[in-house]
């Protein structure tokens, strides 16, 4: 009994969904290269012991709300699925094309009412010539991270929490084995992002654009690089979503989590190998505000860009661990300005990210870049 597949036999895709509760079925493009799922396969439900009197001992216990998360990691690359739920955190999407190069900028909205996905993979049998299915119908976004790896690739981190969790004969399943490992396809199985395509620009928020040819003044040469982002959610267990007289099946599903009405927590974080200055605790006690520049970039038609317009220091970690070199983490909280900086124009939410590849759609509403 159990399941008896593998790693190597695991596959999964992301989709854009439109209506909660309501899977969509994967089509080309939608597969996702992971190295580490989480709880993904975890079901996070309430279990109820019956604790009536009159019995000697606990006999029998009910099942109550779900709480699904779903959390997969893996090597961040310039094309494929994973940027799905990176986008659709972020908030709304503007495309473009030119020469069949697209181009996918979005700014950190203060909502994503609405916006959620579908995730749904196979762990293949090959002793047993069979997989099992597994499905979240709605997955809403609530935080990613994007840091330097120990290899020396960009990887992701990426949070979410699921409506339900399906698996293999439900008959709420809407895909098949055939949508995941066949319908179903990676953009690219290649282009990883290495740190060194990374350019990182920074100065003061009211400073002159970046000098950055060469190695100008404000470049700076961290050995990593962390970008987080999380909203903070509330899951509603609320009257069960099905029709009238259709069955029990899956009442006790999440409703759409919204936001608390708290901030997002957005941070930016330089790792330094050494601490060579005291410039940025001096900084930190003037409370001086900054603005930067995280720039990855392969091609002229595939490249990765965050830009930063008001960054407030939130701490300075310099911590001497013997007789060799001293490191210092440097983290920022990312801000919103009130007006665009130098070198910024029109940008003042906490941050715009800028996305460069092949993928014909938009991220966050699965719709043709025209």
């Amino acid at each position: 009994m159990g399941i008896k597949g593998t790693g190597q036999e695991f596959e999964l895709g992301i989709i854009k969904a439109t209506t909660w509760h309501t899977a969509i079925a994967l089509d080309a493009g939608s597969k996702v290269k992971i190295e580490d799922s989480g709880p993904v396969l975890r079901l996070m439900q309430d279990l109820h012991p019956d604790r009536a009197m009159g019995h000697d001992w606990i006999r029998q216990q009910e099942v109550g709300r779900i709480n699904q998360e779903f959390s997969i990691s893996g090597i961040l690359r310039y094309e494929n699925a994973h940027w799905v739920p990176v986008v659709q955190l972020i908030g709304t999407e503007t495309g473009s094309v030119s020469d069949s190069t697209y181009t996918h900028q979005v700014d950190m909205d203060e909502e994503i009412d609405g916006v959620f996905y579908t995730a749904a993979a196979i762990i293949r049998h090959s002793t047993l010539g069979s997989s099992e299915l597994f499905e979240w119908p709605s997955i809403k976004a609530v935080s990613w991270e994007i840091t330097t790896g120990d290899d020396g690739f960009m990887r992701y981190n990426i949070g979410g929490i699921a409506d339900t969790f399906l698996d293999t004969g439900h008959s709420d399943l809407v895909n098949t084995t055939t949508t995941v490992g066949t319908t179903s396809t990676y953009d690219t199985e290649q282009l990883r992002i290495p740190f060194g395509h990374c350019r990182i620009n920074i100065n003061d928020q009211d400073g002159a654009d970046f000098n950055d040819s060469g190695e100008g003044t404000d470049r700076v040469f961290p050995i990593g690089v962390s970008i987080t982002a999380s909203r903070p959610m509330i899951r509603d267990f609320d009257a069960n979503r099905l029709a009238a007289d259709s069955g029990t099946a899956d009442t006790y599903k999440t409703s759409e989590p919204v936001q608390d009405g708290m901030f997002e927590d957005i941070f930016l974080t330089l790792d330094f190998s050494e601490t060579d200055s005291n410039d940025y605790i001096e900084e930190l006690r003037g409370n001086t505000a900054k603005k930067a520049e995280v720039y990855f970039y392969s091609t002229a038609s595939r490249s990765l860009k965050f830009q930063f317009p008001n960054l407030l220091y939130e701490d300075i970690d310099v911590q001497p661990a013997g007789p060799g070199r001293i490191p210092q983490i440097i983290t920022f909280r990312c801000a919103e300005a009130s007006v665009a900086p130098t070198g910024m124009t029109g940008i003042v939410k906490p941050f715009r990210m800028t996305l460069v590849n092949s993928w014909s759609k938009q991220y966050d509403d699965h719709s043709a870049i025209t």
